[in-house]
């Protein structure tokens, strides 16, 4: 629909709307950042917010417009912002599928998370939505009209046995909802921005900071953030997704049990069996919390496992730092910096 015929259709709908007391968010255009290469049709939201005004029924339920990505560029959200910086903008869909690998983790995650998440928020997106949650593994179900779509993925695939497959867009939007909370706002950054690394980061209602890593680059990278008061050192793998949650988090830890599996999340607390001491997945994914409180921060990466016990835990040899950070074992205590350090769940000082 061009924007000519959309402009007096959401006229008429947010009127019926209103007649009818139905509260629903109207959103314009939910189509590609390129418009189609249509040239009449570029600015789609800004024109039709020009032609149908403010003073007709309803005017208040059109609160923003909505892309896919499908073509074009992210950046033309910040276009249409600035050209409209009182309405909203929501991203709204894409899906992945064969043509691009779908299924393949390791070659979608870091560029959904920059393109759907990062990119989208950072240019002014208040919601990101994906197409769509799950799939059978049959890519259904679907309409057998021509033009539907037959060939994609979920965010997760549920196959006939009762198997999951969990895809790039799960991961993606599990990591922002895990550290950025219902009625955070995006905050500025500034300071050193590492090559072929997006980031973005916000404040949550309670106080804390989120901020999410995307990295493309083929070293590791190490740093530390700071709002001027909370310091926190953050390693982000090459070519890894990375979400970091620091503050004065009130959060109580999550209780778990020997052989049951759960959503962990990395460096958030845990509380283990009470009859077991330490608990791990492999050797060096549980740091013991300093305060005393017999809590263990999770260091691995955010995912599904089984909690299997490992008494010897403690007894690793894996030095970390304060903030959690894997510093070596102890052949290499030699060769630390100084400061203060954790091995075998006791503090040393290196001087």
């Amino acid at each position: 629909m061009p924007w000519q015929e959309e402009a007096p259709f959401v006229k008429e709908l947010a009127a019926a709307f209103k007649q009818n007391g139905i509260t629903t968010k109207i959103y314009l255009f939910d189509h590609n950042y390129n418009y189609d290469n249509i040239s009449d049709q570029n600015d789609y939201p800004v024109k039709v917010y020009s032609e149908i005004g403010t003073g007709f029924e309803g005017a208040e339920l059109v609160v923003g417009a909505a892309y896919h990505n499908y073509g074009g560029n992210y950046s033309e959200l910040s276009d249409i912002h600035w050209k409209k910086p009182d309405k909203d903008l929501i991203f709204t869909e894409h899906t992945i599928g064969d043509w691009i690998d779908g299924s393949n983790l390791s070659a979608r995650l870091v560029y959904d998370m920059k393109d759907l998440v990062i990119g989208t928020v950072n240019n002014w997106c208040k919601a990101v939505i994906v197409w769509n949650f799950m799939l059978d593994e049959n890519r259904g179900p679907y309409t057998d009209e021509d033009g539907a779509c037959k060939t994609a993925f979920g965010a997760v695939d549920i196959f006939n046995d009762g198997s999951l497959r969990y895809n790039s867009h799960y991961y993606a939007v599990s990591h922002i909802s895990a550290v950025v909370k219902p009625g955070a706002c995006r905050i500025d950054t500034e300071g050193w921005w590492a090559e072929n690394m997006d980031y973005s980061a916000f404040r949550n209602p309670d106080g804390t900071l989120a901020i999410i890593f995307a990295s493309s680059n083929g070293a590791e990278q190490n740093f530390c953030v700071t709002d001027g008061k909370e310091y926190a050192s953050v390693r982000v793998p090459a070519n890894s997704v990375v979400s970091v949650l620091f503050g004065d988090v009130e959060e109580q830890p999550a209780g778990m049990t020997e052989g049951q599996e759960y959503d962990l999340i990395q460096n958030k607390s845990y509380i283990l069996s009470d009859a077991l001491v330490y608990g791990s997945i492999d050797s060096d994914c549980f740091f013991r919390n300093l305060d005393n409180s017999d809590t263990y921060r999770f260091l691995g990466t955010d995912g599904k496992y089984r909690i299997v016990i490992d008494n010897g835990m403690a007894e690793t040899g894996r030095i970390y730092n304060l903030n959690g950070q894997y510093m070596g074992d102890n052949a290499s205590k030699d060769n630390l910096p100084k400061g203060l350090y954790i091995m075998n769940g006791k503090k040393f000082i290196v001087r």
